[in-house]
C-alpha cells in the first residue's frame, strides 16, 4: 500500500490495486448503509450479488436475501425482483403464489 501511495510503484499494476481498493471501499460503504436500514442500498446490493459486481460473486441466495429486506420496506424495484426470484426460483425456493 505505501509503495503505491508513495509512488515507488506504478504503472498498470498499481492502477488496478487502487481500482480494487476503491471497489473494495465502495462495496463496504455500500454494504454499511444497506445494513443501516437504507433500502436503495439493500437494492444495489441485491442487484451486485444479482451481476457480480463490485468484487462479489454471483450469489442469487444472498441477492434474493437483500431485494426481500428492501421489498418488505416497500421499495418497488426490490419487490418486482422478489416476484421474479419466486417464479423462477431463483435463490429460493419456487413459489407461483409468492411471486404473483
Amino acid at each position: 500500500k505505501r509503495l503505491v501511495e508513495s509512488g515507488a510503484i506504478s504503472g498498470s499494476k498499481a492502477n488496478a490495486w487502487k481500482e480494487a481498493m476503491a471497489e473494495e471501499a465502495g462495496l463496504a460503504a455500500l454494504r454499511e448503509r444497506a445494513e443501516g436500514g437504507d433500502v436503495d442500498a439493500m437494492t444495489n446490493l441485491g442487484l451486485a450479488y444479482i451481476d457480480g459486481d463490485h468484487g462479489l460473486k454471483d450469489d442469487l441466495t444472498q441477492a434474493f436475501l437483500w431485494m426481500k429486506r428492501a421489498a418488505d420496506l416497500k421499495e418497488i424495484t426490490a419487490l418486482c425482483w422478489c416476484a421474479d426470484f419466486y417464479l423462477h426460483g431463483k435463490g429460493v425456493k419456487k413459489s407461483n403464489s409468492r411471486g404473483l
